[in-house]
């Protein structure tokens, strides 16, 4: 067992994927084999590639992008751009990112999910075939059978959401409740923890949302809050388990469906006493202020040079207090859930967009000045370099007035 977190490791990192380790052993088998401390051509070749996969899990499993997993996630996604395996062409591909630089948030939010999908809707065998598969035909067909797959867990989470927000406004009171515990038959076990996340960024809760199957088992999934120890309040209630797992901000449980009553009252219960209205309050805390001219297209790519960002090594966040719309904000995506809009500040002007922003646009549009909150990064959307505000929330008046719900600090 190879593990840089075991007891008696002395690796002087310990924060490497599953997918980091793999790639140590390889390169050690590879050393051993040469018998000397630089190992042949052919061999460093398969290293350069596997650097790509490597960053691809690294990033993909959420680990924190500092240290040793920086730099390989930093040279993996050149070599992931570069790749000539017929897998990662396709997938690519098919995510539409053509051969462009890849950013952290490609693997984290296109390339990723499309893998994961194969998992969570199908069996994770799909995407071991389309990595492994020496054939370009056949790559391109598994990967936009994984294109579909990843289609269809979308539509399968909005429908889930829609029902758990449903029963949220049923049963949660904001005023009463701690934490979310919400069940149903049918809930599809592969997707509860994404849709899990979603009720934390909306209500700043710890949530558990557990799908029934028709045998009366039942299986949740849960996310956290800063200051919430999942596992340890699954501990508290354990006697209403038949199993359980995770770690700090995500965990696993399985009970019987006739259990599920009362572990949602004991869960409840715990996180009232263990969290107060300070902890509650959802905080977004901003690095530094910046006007929208301080923010030109030299700063940001110099930012861009901090990257690859990500878990561990966020974005820096600016706030500009008073901006301006150049125009009522324009409502994007399949259901408009995210915000297109110009900021205007001093005569300077900058493309932003809000990120599932989208049923702010009537308030905004009401507005037409307010502070933001934003990262910033070069894109080329408009077909030259431009700089591009990514926004994180907007309030209108003082501080603490935030659109999306967070405390400004």
């Amino acid at each position: 067992l190879v593990d840089a977190k075991l007891p008696d490791s002395t690796y002087p990192f310990r924060d490497l994927s599953g997918a980091g380790v793999a790639l140590k052993l390889a390169w050690a088998v590879g050393q051993r084999l040469s018998q000397r401390d630089r190992v042949s051509e052919p061999f460093r070749e398969f290293l350069i590639s596997a650097t790509g996969l490597a960053a691809l899990g690294t990033i993909a499993d959420v680990v924190p992008l500092v240290g040793e997993n920086h730099v390989l996630a930093s040279f993996g996604l050149r070599a992931l751009a570069g790749s000539r395996l017929p897998g990662i062409m396709a997938l690519i591909e098919v995510a539409g990112l053509g051969r462009r630089a890849l950013e952290a948030d490609h693997v984290g939010f296109m390339l990723g999910p499309r893998l994961n999908a194969a998992g969570r809707l199908g069996h994770a065998r799909e995407a071991v075939e389309l990595l492994t598969t020496a054939g370009p035909e056949a790559a391109r067909t598994i990967a936009r059978e994984l294109d579909r797959r990843n289609r269809q867990r979308q539509e399968v989470e909005r429908s889930i959401l829609e029902e758990a927000e449903a029963q949220a406004a049923a049963r949660f009171s904001p005023d009463r409740d701690a934490a979310i515990v919400l069940s149903a038959p049918g809930w599809h076990t592969g997707v509860i923890g994404i849709v899990a996340s979603r009720l934390v960024e909306r209500h700043w809760r710890p949530t558990l949302l557990i799908g029934i199957a028709e045998n009366g088992h039942a299986q949740g999934s849960g996310r956290s809050i800063a200051g919430f120890h999942m596992y340890q309040a699954l501990a508290a209630c354990q006697e209403h388990l038949t199993n359980y797992g995770g770690h700090a901000m995500a965990a696993g449980i399985r009970l019987s469906e006739a259990a599920v009553p009362a572990f949602r009252q004991a869960f409840l219960a715990h996180a009232g006493k263990m969290l107060g209205p300070d902890d509650l309050t959802a905080r977004l805390t901003a690095d530094a202020e910046a006007t929208l001219a301080e923010v030109d297209l030299a700063a940001a790519r110099l930012l861009d040079r901090m990257g690859p960002f990500g878990s561990g090594n966020p974005r820096p966040v600016f706030a500009a207090r008073q901006v301006r719309l150049a125009s009522p904000p324009r409502r994007i995506g399949t259901r408009g859930e995210h915000l297109e809009m110009r900021l205007t500040e001093g005569g300077c002007c900058r493309r932003a967009v809000g990120w599932n922003l989208g049923p702010a646009a009537d308030a905004l549009a009401r507005a037409m000045s307010c502070g933001a909150a934003f990262t910033c990064r070069v894109s080329t959307f408009s077909g030259r370099p431009e700089v591009e505000l990514h926004v994180k929330d907007l309030w209108v008046g003082r501080y603490g007035d935030a659109i999306a719900g967070k405390e400004f600090a």
